[in-house]
């Protein structure tokens, strides 16, 4: 009786440690594995805000920056040009024994006021004289004598918006004889290709294949995200809601095949303004084929910009 009992007992032993050994282990992965799926959550949400705010901050520095040294490298640049310009064209007028000389006719603009004062005055001059004094002062601002030739140069009329030369119904510089130069948000444009963006009778694929990155740019903010998106009807491969700073903002990957000519995008609203951007991706890259993919694709340049390329952001600030 004993040694049954002993066995029994021994037995007993043996199925309370099997069954409390796994019901820890199953109660101990469940309970990690809800642990990590809550504190993986809490601190993408913590990083990715952190990091959003850091990158905003320091793109926008940066662009800052860009646009200053910009500036003045332009700057610098135009009058190295024009001196250099100036200086050879002088020394070859000169080596060729050809007189030239300049006029330019600003300063006159002090006369022009004195003499219509002087009018108001009661001072009389000759009308027709007067009139051809103050309509070359208007139109004709320079003139430039070389040898036998005479070069006039009109005073155009310029279209500004936001400080840069734009128009989308005329040459943003144009003068009275019609001619003139096309820009759109300061980016220059030869007539043909103006002509087709602003009257929105470009092809879509032409305007995506503009070897022009700046005025890809214009042209597409001026053509339309959703007109080009309607023209192309895209394949939409992935599509995804994801949180940024509290708001759920969509994203897509779409991919164009127009005759054999293949582009993948991604499709993103921007959490600062709440625009909607299009950005190319490689389609060569299975790992583009979804959000997750195309967003670490084509953000990464500007993460390695401020040293965080090791983590997944959200959106371009």
């Amino acid at each position: 009786l004993y040694s049954q009992l002993y066995s029994q007992l021994h037995l007993y032993s043996q199925l309370h440690s099997q069954l409390h050994s796994h019901s820890y282990s199953q109660l101990h992965s469940q309970l990690r594995s809800q642990l990590r799926s809550q504190l993986y959550s809490q601190l993408y949400s913590h990083l990715h805000s952190q990091l959003y705010s850091q990158l905003h901050s320091q793109l926008s520095s940066q662009l800052q920056l860009y646009s200053q040294l910009h500036s003045q490298l332009r700057s610098q640049l135009r009058s190295q040009l024009r001196s250099q310009l100036d200086s050879q064209l002088r020394s070859q007028l000169d080596s060729q024994n050809i007189k030239w000389n300049n006029y330019s006719f600003y300063y006159l603009y002090d006369w022009a006021g004195y003499y219509d004062f002087a009018k108001m005055m009661g001072v009389e001059f000759n009308e027709d004289k007067l009139k051809q004094f103050n309509d070359i002062l208007l139109n004709i601002p320079i003139i430039v004598f070389v040898g036998n030739i005479l070069f006039i140069c009109e005073k155009p009329k310029c279209e500004w918006e936001n400080n840069l030369l734009h128009s989308i119904v005329k040459p943003a510089v144009n003068w009275a004889d019609g001619t003139g130069i096309f820009f759109l948000e300061g980016i220059k444009f030869e007539k043909d290709l103006w002509e087709k963006i602003v009257n929105k009778t470009i092809p879509a694929k032409e305007l995506l294949t503009l070897p022009n990155q700046d005025q890809k740019v214009v042209a597409l903010k001026t053509y339309g995200w959703k007109r080009l998106l309607d023209e192309l009807k895209p394949k939409i491969l992935d599509e995804q809601n994801i949180i940024i700073n509290g708001e759920l903002l969509n994203h897509q990957v779409l991919e164009v095949n127009q005759d054999g000519w293949i582009g993948r995008f991604l499709k993103f609203t921007d959490p600062a303004d709440k625009d909607e951007g299009l950005l190319r991706v490689s389609h060569l890259e299975d790992s583009t084929k979804t959000v997750s993919g195309a967003r670490a694709y084509g953000f990464k340049p500007l993460l390695q910009v401020v040293g965080a390329q090791d983590f997944e952001f959200g959106s371009e600030g």
